[in-house]
């Protein structure tokens, strides 16, 4: 028997819920800024790369890819961290207790992992 049936209250479904909270609790609307990470790169052209060196260029892309890797994961850290001790205040807020945190969509363990994680994983990658 399969114990990860899918559909409605199965366990790939909970697993899927639990996966979407916590991409939520991260705040992805939020990602687009680490987009300012890729400034420095387009005003460094021929002062640091040039078209003649486009093996440069490649370096510095791959640099600035993970320094907005780790800028989004650091900063999802922060929301998270935030959310958790903020929960008991948003959820008397009308809009902000539809956080997943507040709502318990997402629980306070799970919550703490995920900002763990996003803390050592962009720790790491600096």
């Amino acid at each position: 028997m399969n114990r990860l049936r899918n559909g409605p209250g199965g366990a790939m479904s909970r697993l899927m819920n639990l996966a979407f909270n916590a991409a939520l609790s991260a705040r992805p609307v939020q990602w687009t800024k680490s987009g300012m990470v890729f400034l420095p790169l387009a005003f460094s052209f021929n002062e640091e790369w040039s078209t003649a060196d486009l093996g440069r260029f490649w370096e510095l892309l791959a640099s600035t890819v993970l320094g907005a890797v780790v800028f989004i994961a650091l900063s999802g850290a922060v929301y998270v961290i935030n959310d958790i001790f903020d929960r008991k205040r948003d959820q008397l807020h009308p809009s902000k207790r539809r956080r997943p945190i507040a709502s318990g969509a997402l629980p306070l363990g799970a919550a703490i992992g995920l900002a763990s994680v996003l803390l050592v994983g962009s720790l790491a990658g600096s």
